[in-house]
C-alpha cells in the first residue's frame, strides 16, 4: 500500500457504539440479546441492517495469506461476554481506549507531522450501530470520553474551563511504554499574553494491581519532574519527551497505570492537571500465555485482559461509592421580577470540582476499608484482600424522575459530562461535572434531577440533585 502523510487529517474514525439505554429505543429484545459472536460471527440480520461495525482487530487485513492476518477481538479480550447488558459495557471500554489512543497519537506527532485533524463523524445520522462520539439519541458513549481523556490537560473538572493551565497533558507511548508531555503552545503564559512564562511540571507515575483479590496493591511509583528551564529552551514546542521514561511492566495479570501532571508534588491529590490511566496486561513475558506471545498489532502487543471479566463477575466485592450531586448555581427575582442568576457557593462541591454555574457537581468518594488514610498500599501489606478494590471505569449519567411517556427513556439527553470511565482509589475522591443546559428536560426542576452511577465493579446507586449542600443521600439500587 502506498503511504501517504496528511498533514491536516480531515476524516479520522472508529468503530463505536452505542450505551444499552439507547439500543433499547430502536431494537427488539430478541434482536438484542443475539449477540455477535467471537470474533464477529454470527451477526444478527438486525444488526447488520443498523450498520453494525465490528471490534476484531486485523493485523494485516491485506495479506494473501490468512495465517499472516492475526485477529483480535478486542471485545471479548474482557471475557466473553453473557448478554447485551455485558458486550455494550465492554464495548464503551473498547472505545475509550481506541478513541484516546488515536487522539494522544495525533497530539504527540502535532505541528511535526501533523497540523491538524477532524473527527468524522461525531453522530450517526440515523440510530446506528456505528460511527459517532454520541448516538443518534445524543447519549454519550465511550468514545466520547476517550477523547476527553486524550484533550485533558486542566486544573479544573470543568466542562468548558479555559485556565490558563490548560492543555498540559502526560500520556504513554502504547508502543514502548515512554511518558511525553504534551502542551499548547500557549500555555502558561504571562498574564498579559506578552511571552511564554513556564512553570515547573511534576509527572507522577503510579501502578496498581487493577483485577482481583489484590486490587488497589500499589506495585509500582516514579516521579518525573520537569524544570521550567528545560521548557523555556523550545516555548513552542507541543511536546515534551521525558528521557529514560520507558516503564516496566509490573504484576500478576492486568495493571492500572494512573499517571498524574501537576505543578508541584505537593498538588498532586488535590488540583491535577490531568490524570490519564491505561489497564494493561504484561507485554514483557515470553510465556505462551503473554500477549507478546500472542503477536502484535501495530507493534503494540495483544492484551489479554480476561482477569477483568472474571472480577466483574465476582459482585460480592464490588464498591460503594459515597456520592454527593449539586446544581451549581440558583436564580432569584430581582424587584423588578426578572430572574438573576447566582454563583455557586465558594464551600460547595462546585467549587472543588471546577464546575461552572448551571452545571451540576457530583462528588464521588471510595470510601476506605481499612484502618488507614494512605490509600497507596505496598506490595508487602497483604491483609486487604477485597477490600481496598478499586472502583474501575466509573459511568455518570443524568436522569429525570419524570419518564418520557413515549421512549421510556429517562436520561437527560444530551447532556455533557467532564469525564467518564475513569477510576477512583480507596479514600480517594473524584468530581464529575455535568451540564444539562442543552437537553430537551435539561430545565427540570432541579428536585426532579438525578444522578445515577454504575461501573465495572461499581455498585449502582441513585443520588438526587439538591441545591444546597446535603448529607449523603445514596440510594443503593438492588
Amino acid at each position: 500500500l502506498l503511504e501517504v502523510l496528511i498533514a491536516f487529517q480531515p476524516e479520522i474514525g472508529s468503530a463505536s457504539f452505542p450505551t444499552l439505554a439507547s439500543l433499547c429505543r430502536f431494537m427488539s429484545l430478541e434482536s438484542l440479546n443475539d449477540i455477535p459472536g467471537y470474533q464477529d460471527s454470527n451477526i444478527n440480520p438486525t444488526w447488520q441492517y443498523h450498520n453494525f461495525l465490528g471490534f476484531t482487530s486485523h493485523r494485516n487485513p491485506y495479506a494473501k495469506d490468512p495465517a499472516n492476518n492475526l485477529k483480535v477481538d478486542l471485545i471479548y479480550q474482557y471475557g466473553a461476554p453473557a448478554n447485551i447488558s455485558e458486550y455494550t459495557i465492554r464495548a464503551q471500554l473498547v472505545q475509550f481506549t481506541q478513541f484516546r489512543t488515536l487522539f494522544e497519537s495525533f497530539r504527540f506527532k502535532m505541528f511535526e507531522w501533523y497540523t491538524a485533524v477532524l473527527f468524522w463523524k461525531s453522530q450517526s445520522p440515523w440510530p446506528s450501530l456505528r460511527g459517532g462520539l454520541y448516538d443518534w439519541f445524543l447519549g454519550m458513549t465511550g468514545g466520547y470520553y476517550g477523547v476527553r481523556s486524550a484533550l485533558s490537560g486542566t486544573s479544573s473538572a470543568g466542562i468548558g474551563d479555559t485556565n490558563i493551565q490548560s492543555w498540559v497533558h502526560a500520556q504513554m507511548n502504547l508502543m514502548d511504554h515512554s511518558i511525553a508531555v504534551v502542551t499548547s503552545p500557549t500555555t502558561t503564559t504571562t498574564p498579559d499574553d506578552t511571552g511564554s512564562m513556564m512553570v515547573p511540571l511534576c509527572i507522577q507515575v503510579h501502578a496498581y494491581t487493577l483485577a482481583g483479590c489484590q486490587s488497589g496493591r500499589l506495585l509500582y511509583s516514579k516521579t518525573f519532574h520537569i524544570p521550567a528551564k528545560q521548557q523555556q529552551q523550545e516555548p513552542n514546542a507541543a511536546v515534551i519527551s521525558i528521557p529514560n521514561s520507558s516503564l516496566p511492566f509490573v504484576g500478576d495479570n492486568v495493571t492500572l497505570y494512573r499517571i498524574i501532571t501537576t505543578t508541584t508534588i505537593e498538588n498532586e491529590e488535590e488540583n491535577p492537571m490531568s490524570i490519564s490511566e491505561y489497564w494493561l496486561s504484561n507485554w514483557t513475558s515470553s510465556s505462551s500465555s503473554s500477549p507478546s506471545a500472542n503477536g502484535s498489532i501495530n507493534n503494540i502487543p495483544v492484551q489479554d485482559l480476561s482477569s477483568l471479566g472474571e472480577w466483574r463477575e465476582d459482585t460480592s466485592n464490588h464498591v460503594a461509592l459515597d456520592v454527593s450531586a449539586m446544581y451549581c448555581g440558583y436564580c432569584r427575582d430581582d424587584d423588578n421580577g426578572i430572574k438573576v442568576s447566582q454563583s455557586p457557593s465558594s464551600s460547595s462541591i462546585c467549587k472543588a470540582a471546577g464546575c461552572s454555574h448551571s452545571e451540576i457537581a457530583v462528588s464521588l468518594t471510595n470510601p476506605t476499608a481499612l484502618a488507614t488514610t494512605n490509600y497507596y498500599h505496598t506490595a508487602d501489606d497483604r491483609n486487604y484482600c477485597g477490600k481496598e478494590a478499586i472502583a474501575f471505569a466509573v459511568w455518570t449519567e443524568l436522569h429525570s424522575s419524570e419518564t418520557d411517556t413515549t421512549t421510556k427513556d429517562t436520561r437527560v439527553l444530551p447532556t455533557l459530562y467532564s469525564n467518564g470511565l475513569f477510576s477512583i482509589l480507596r479514600n480517594e475522591t473524584r468530581y464529575v461535572c455535568m451540564d444539562p443546559s442543552l437537553g430537551q428536560n435539561g430545565n427540570s426542576e432541579i428536585s426532579k434531577l438525578q444522578v445515577h452511577i454504575s461501573g465495572w465493579n461499581v455498585k449502582d446507586v441513585i443520588v438526587p440533585v439538591q441545591e444546597t449542600q446535603v448529607k449523603d443521600t445514596t440510594i443503593e439500587v438492588d
